[in-house]
């Protein structure tokens, strides 16, 4: 078994701790008041380094706006060559499994996760956990139903990637050019 970098670290936090805290209960009989200054600097290092290690969400990146190799913005004659004959078309949409290519003046606009074969680049899928959504991404807004994660919140950019939740399950991705300006 491997370890990560996180857990070495905890498990280093934790040694330091123990041979404090063995260190301070050393002598003779228990000296309660020893143990609070001893294991201080060890349990600071510990909960410093692990909150300096944790996982941070990142913001979404062009790469966040790809599906199966296929990119927002992508023209179709791309899509088609990434993605092979499209299973149905219906006026802009391409159907292929479990992915609906929404195209606009000929390009990709919307990109719609509809099934569990097909992912995200940080890999949430059709039937994931909800909960996955915001451990994934950093969401702008959520609620109930929708996950909404922008790629420029603090310039208006109509990107965003939004989670349809039903039942406390992702019930759709949708990745592109949906919000408009108001």
């Amino acid at each position: 078994m491997v370890a990560t970098k996180r857990e070495v670290i905890e498990l280093a936090g934790a040694f330091v701790l123990r041979e404090a805290v063995g260190r301070a209960l050393a002598g003779p009989g228990l000296r309660p008041a020893a143990v609070a200054p001893a294991i201080l600097p060890a349990l600071l290092v510990t909960l410093v380094v692990s909150a300096a290690t944790a996982q941070r969400v990142e913001p979404l990146v062009l790469a966040d706006l790809r599906v199966s190799g296929v990119t927002v913005d992508d023209d179709s004659a791309s899509v088609r060559q990434r993605l092979g004959t499209p299973v149905r078309v219906d006026a802009n949409v391409l159907h292929y499994p479990d992915l609906d290519v929404v195209l606009k003046d000929g390009k990709v606009a919307i990109l719609s996760i509809t099934g569990p074969s097909r992912a995200t680049r940080r890999g949430l899928q059709v039937g994931a956990a909800a909960e996955v959504a915001a451990r994934l991404y950093r969401p702008c807004h959520a609620d109930s139903t929708l996950v909404q994660i922008c790629y420029n919140a603090p310039r208006f950019d109509e990107r965003v990637v939004l989670v349809a939740v039903a039942d406390g399950r992702v019930s759709r991705v949708d990745i592109g050019r949906i919000v408009h300006a108001p």
